[in-house]
């Protein structure tokens, strides 16, 4: 068995299920693998297995002009610094080196301190002292505003599983100063 690779934007795609567990042959490489990635992909072309190596490598990218996330540089929240300051090698790592992860809409990734920032899961699905901190401060108050949320509602959707409710959260860390961010949206 393969290591699998590591992506520095989303370290754990198993936990945020868009890699699981399967013996399906990759469309890119042709070789069976233990994982097969189950985000959307934005490309004309028909895809429906993609192992975690191609994708990681850019072969699934080369092979298909895939992007795993079509938005990279837009986000519905006021404290996402703008994208024009991450560099474009930057960009093109989120776009097409990265699992992306599963949302209601058109998916957004969130930057901070110049970078992208480090996708980590979803709301219900974190532990709870991930928004306890002072580094979270901002994003629980804006989601609570923004989705007009009491501090009860807030309570439940930390405490309770993602698949659950009926906005889900993306949250994210910035890889320099620890900050959590990300965006929530509606089904």
């Amino acid at each position: 068995m393969r290591d699998l690779p590591r992506f520095k934007y989303h370290p754990d795609a198993i936990g945020t299920q868009v890699l699981e567990a399967s013996l399906e042959a990759c469309d890119c490489c042709g070789l069976p693998c233990e994982y097969t990635y189950r985000g959307a992909t934005y490309t004309t072309h028909q895809i429906d297995n993609l192992c975690p190596w191609c994708i990681s490598s850019g072969e699934a990218f080369r092979r298909f002009d895939v992007s795993f996330v079509p938005n990279v540089g837009v986000a519905d929240n006021a404290f996402v610094e703008p994208w024009c300051a991450v560099a474009p090698d930057i960009v093109h790592e989120v776009s097409h080196l990265t699992p992306g992860f599963a949302g209601y809409q058109e998916e957004h990734w969130w930057s901070h301190c110049n970078d992208a920032g480090q996708f980590i899961g979803y709301v219900g699905d974190l532990p709870p002292m991930v928004f306890e901190g002072i580094d979270a401060q901002h994003f629980v108050a804006e989601m609570k505003s923004l989705h007009e949320l009491s501090a009860e509602d807030w309570a439940w959707f930390v405490s309770t599983p993602d698949k659950t409710h009926s906005i889900t959260f993306y949250v994210f860390r910035c890889l320099h100063c620890g900050k959590i961010g990300g965006y929530g949206d509606r089904s």
